[in-house]
């Protein structure tokens, strides 16, 4: 993606967003619902990340009356990483309860298993490397705390938690560009949260549906 003044370009597709016809077509395609001020917002993120919606790299989603949430693709997070200044690595595992593990003033000094029986899962990790630091940025994330039992979260458990130790970690490390938005795998929205088993399983299927729509785009 590239900006000309008051236009977006994405590949051969371009918007001017002082073309209040463009900007509405714009809108309900990958913003939806969303306010003035949350799509103002959301036309912000794109413009510093550089993510293309057309490449299934960033999307809103307007859930009901919650506010709207900006989710980042994995390869989205990692396309921003990748290309910031500072950058030099990152690496992400999951921990389960038959590794073995040692951190020690939030540095992972080991992490060893086999592929016989982990046991159940604990969480996952995410480390960087950024220029400017002596030591890696470690960051490890609790399944329980995330953990929905739902969709996904029911069938790919480890991939989930790693998304979430990943893109947590990376919007920690470069927040300037990655502050306020979410991976898919992390549902704020209020209905997941809280209510009955029922009201949660309902509002996380409407929210996968929702973003599965958006990336079928």
């Amino acid at each position: 993606m590239s900006e000309k003044n008051n236009t977006l370009v994405f590949n051969d597709l371009q918007f001017d967003l002082a073309n209040k016809e463009q900007l509405q077509s714009f809108k309900e395609t990958y913003a939806k619902g969303s306010s003035i001020a949350e799509f103002s917002n959301f036309i912000s993120i794109i413009k510093a990340t550089k993510l293309n919606p057309f490449k299934r790299e960033i999307w809103c989603v307007k859930y009901k009356d919650n506010p709207a949430q900006i989710f980042i693709g994995r390869d989205g997070y990692r396309k921003v990483a990748k290309q910031h200044k500072d950058y030099i690595y990152h690496r992400l595992d999951v921990i389960c309860e038959n590794d073995e593990v040692e951190v020690e003033n939030g540095k992972l000094i080991k992490h060893k298993y086999s592929f016989k029986d982990r046991g159940a899962i604990l969480g996952a990790y995410c480390i960087v490397k950024k220029k400017g630091y002596e030591d890696e940025i470690f960051n490890y994330v609790d399944f329980e705390e995330y953990n929905t039992g739902m969709s996904k979260w029911k069938t790919s458990p480890k991939t989930m938690i790693k998304k979430v130790a990943e893109a947590q970690t990376l919007r920690m490390v470069f927040d300037e560009l990655l502050e306020g938005t979410y991976d898919e795998s992390e549902n704020y929205t209020q209905e997941v949260q809280t209510g009955s088993e029922a009201e949660r399983e309902k509002a996380s299927e409407i929210l996968e549906k929702i973003t599965s729509e958006k990336l079928d785009k």
